[in-house]
């Protein structure tokens, strides 16, 4: 089985028990913060998406074409980055909760217990925020340089698919590190969990990806899911990190 598909075969078992753990009234409360926070910024999304939608200069003539094109572009990007504002907020207000579920998936699989230390809830929000920092500075990183190829050489066409999978590629990874710190894998250690297994970091991300675009509550209920997946892919993978 190559690495695709056992990927695959992993989401797909992390998901199964995941409705199966749903349908049994297990991690539920999980959604409610994530719809708190994600609340005000569904104004904001609406607003860009009318501006990028909105006409600013005859397209008839070549500059008014390009100008329409760039300030259309220019909201397009403008509400990417407020999305982008919005799951870094979630899943950094609410590291602390999102520790807790991956623990809770990893005890129902495994029956191991974890106990509250206030030490080591300090030092996994503050590794959260290490982390997320480092994952949302290698994504804009690499859509710096995507958007400087696709400016070149008019790729603009294929600019949301582009973001769309860059983003799912770096969240995947912020997901599967409630894991690595809880088994404790260091900072640098855990980067190379980019490196030693990016399509589980990619199809993870996908999930979570795909989750958010669900209407209204995409982003509230996205964390989640993928927090549930990654978790279970992580335990379930006995190769996850060697």
């Amino acid at each position: 089985m190559n690495r695709f598909n056992e990927a695959i075969f992993l989401h797909n078992k992390a998901i199964q028990w995941m409705f199966l753990a749903f349908s049994k009234g297990k991690f539920l409360l999980y959604f409610l913060p994530g719809l708190i926070i994600s609340f005000p910024f569904w104004g904001l999304s609406d607003w860009t998406a009318t501006m990028s939608s909105d006409n600013y200069a005859d397209s008839d003539g070549w500059f008014g074409s390009i100008l329409n094109s760039s300030i259309q572009g220019f909201f397009s990007f403008l509400g990417f980055l407020f999305e982008q504002l919005k799951i870094f907020l979630v899943i950094t207000l609410l590291s602390p909760l999102f520790t807790r579920l991956s623990e809770s998936v990893e005890e129902s699989l495994t029956g191991k217990k974890f106990k509250f230390d206030l030490v080591q809830f300090i030092e996994e929000l503050i590794r959260m925020l290490a982390i997320v920092f480092i994952a949302l500075s290698l994504e804009f990183i690499t859509l710096g340089i995507y958007h400087l190829f696709s400016w070149i050489f008019g790729l603009g066409f294929l600019d949301g698919i582009a973001n769309f999978c860059i983003a799912s590629f770096f969240y995947g990874f912020a997901f599967y590190d409630y894991c690595l710190e809880r088994h404790q894998i260091g900072i640098f250690q855990s980067v190379s969990f980019v490196r030693q297994k990016p399509i589980l970091n990619f199809v993870t991300g996908l999930c979570f990806g795909l989750a958010s675009l669900i209407p209204v509550f995409g982003f509230a209920v996205a964390p989640v899911i993928a927090t549930i997946i990654a978790s279970h892919v992580f335990v379930t993978d006995n190769n996850s990190f060697k």
